[in-house]
């Protein structure tokens, strides 16, 4: 395997503070505060310096330590071990392979197979998930040009954010014999990576806020049901950009091609539009929780993102945020036994009209 070699000063330009600090410095993030300590989804982890491979999430476990935890590296290439002296005995530090990143350290206390716990700071890894690509169109696909069978009620015209009839989400990736909208071939997965907002994080304070604003705010009983839902189910840390040409970029380093996704985004569309017209009295009605109360009308497919992903963003921003108040949201609007939906033309329309 061939090293990659970088001065320390090339090292500190080109990664974030604390990932410098972790990977080149020896130092350790604190417990609980990483990123991926709670991640439970799939992918793989790779090195935040080089992108070389290191684990695989499947082999991920909860150690209760506030590190994420795996029992065995990806390959046998992927990582080193050396004796670290620093704490005045003997631990093993884990390195990566290919540019010496100082990850984390090993100890013989880890599940079968291996009975090792690698115990990895998450300031050192990066998840790649694979996505869909449409080879015959040449891109990543946009989640609702992905159309298959729901995983969940086995409905054969879902889309890849959203099943129009058992009215979960999705994830394009979880469609059963997926499609792409646009040529109607078979899409494959290729890795790529995103940032993620930590919802598990933010679970008790989106709790919190949700049974209080439900209740002050008299919110109608689906959105309660449906909040209710995804609080039981647990959060999970979800995506919040995509490999697509067309939307608001990402002004953070390594994902400058890369655009947000649209439902992140959206919501944050409302405060931006109060600001572009109202540019001098914007905050009189985004940051006056006490003065100003927030109402939202709209079908219950949107629900979640106004319940739980918009004040999530509020409270992860650390800002003292005006936030929802009162949300009235209906069922579905029904046409001849299945959803009204004007993206694949089921319903009565204005241009129908002679």
């Amino acid at each position: 395997m061939e090293k990659i070699t970088k001065s320390d000063k090339e090292w500190a330009t080109l990664l974030e503070p604390e990932a410098y600090q972790v990977t080149r410095r020896a130092g350790t993030e604190r417990a609980f505060t990483g990123k991926y300590h709670d991640y439970k989804g799939g992918g793989q982890f790779t090195c935040i310096c080089c992108g070389h491979l290191l684990f695989e999430a499947n082999t991920k476990f909860d150690s209760g330590t506030g590190w994420p935890s795996f029992w065995q590296p990806a390959t046998s290439e992927s990582v080193y071990e050396k004796p670290d002296y620093s704490l005045f005995r003997k631990r093993t530090e884990i390195l990566c392979a290919k540019c010496d990143a100082h990850l984390g350290h090993s100890f013989p206390d880890g599940p079968k197979p291996t009975g090792i716990r690698y115990c990895i700071n998450s300031a050192s890894l990066n998840l790649t998930e694979d996505q869909v690509y449409c080879e015959s169109c040449a891109k990543f696909l946009a989640d609702r040009y992905v159309e298959g069978t729901c995983p969940h009620c086995n409905y054969n015209g879902a889309r890849g954010d959203q099943c129009d009839k058992c009215g979960k989400l999705l994830q394009p990736q979880e469609l059963l014999s997926p499609i792409c909208a646009h040529c109607h071939n078979r899409p494959v997965r290729k890795p790529t990576s995103h940032l993620y907002i930590d919802l598990p994080k933010l679970s008790d304070k989106i709790a919190g806020f949700a049974k209080k604003a439900g209740a002050s705010g008299n919110w109608t009983l689906n959105a309660v049901t449906t909040t209710e839902g995804w609080l039981r189910k647990g959060l999970e840390a979800r995506p919040i950009t995509r490999d697509l040409t067309w939307g608001v970029p990402v002004p953070h380093k390594g994902y400058e091609s890369k655009v947000f996704y649209v439902w992140f985004d959206a919501p944050i569309g409302y405060v931006s539009q109060t600001k572009r017209h109202l540019p001098d009295r914007w905050e009189y009605w985004w940051k006056n929780p006490d003065g100003t109360e927030l109402y939202q009308f709209m079908a219950k497919d949107n629900i979640p993102f106004h319940t739980v992903m918009f004040p999530a963003y509020q409270i992860a921003s650390g800002e003292d945020w005006t936030m929802l108040h009162h949300i009235s949201s209906t069922e579905y609007l029904n046409y001849e036994g299945t959803k009204f939906s004007k993206s694949l033309g089921i319903g009565v329309f204005g241009n129908n009209v002679r």
